[in-house]
């Protein structure tokens, strides 16, 4: 990845991106070696918010890029628990929260295993979200609870409460 480039994504350096995207606006698809991170990828992980808005702006594709773990960035947002970021990665295109990793985990599996309880409850009103972890054999709802992190559960246990396949699957 061109040098400035990664700089201004760890640092959230907006005119430099946008000065960056004047002079080639395919620059902003380069990624970092080994990882394959995409500099969306970067700046989710760190919380820089106008930083994604901007990106996410000029190259709203960049918000289902996987890296090298198949990570999005919505994983690496997360992960670091920074709601804003999810939010706006959500609103450019809500389908990247079914994306699993290479261990086949969620965004909201993500979250809850760190104990990000505002970024899981934000996650759990995607449609379906809970459903598409039903072939884990680990699943988000199992996290929150082996690690303790009780917000998160409870959050997950209503939300499941009110999913319409719950009673058919779970109440033979």
């Amino acid at each position: 990845m061109d040098r400035k480039l990664y700089q201004a994504s760890l640092t959230g350096d907006v005119p430099t991106l946008l000065e960056l995207a004047r002079e080639d606006k395919h620059l902003l698809e380069q990624r970092v070696i080994p990882s394959l991170n995409t500099p969306l990828h970067l700046a989710s992980r760190l919380g820089h918010i106008r930083f994604v808005s901007e990106l996410i702006r000029l190259r709203p594709e960049l918000v289902m890029s996987e890296n090298a773990k198949l990570e999005t960035p919505l994983h690496d947002a997360s992960r670091e628990g920074h709601l804003e970021v999810c939010n706006a990665l959500l609103d450019a295109d809500q389908t990247v929260a079914y994306r699993l990793d290479c261990d086949h985990r969620s965004a909201l599996f993500v979250a809850c295993s760190r104990g990000h309880f505002p970024v899981a409850k934000f996650l759990l009103d995607v449609p379906w979200l809970l459903a598409s972890e039903e072939d884990g054999s680990t699943t988000s709802l199992h996290v929150a609870a082996t690690d303790g992190h009780t917000d998160c559960f409870s959050s997950e246990l209503n939300a499941l409460r009110d999913w319409p396949q719950y009673t058919y699957l779970y109440s033979k």
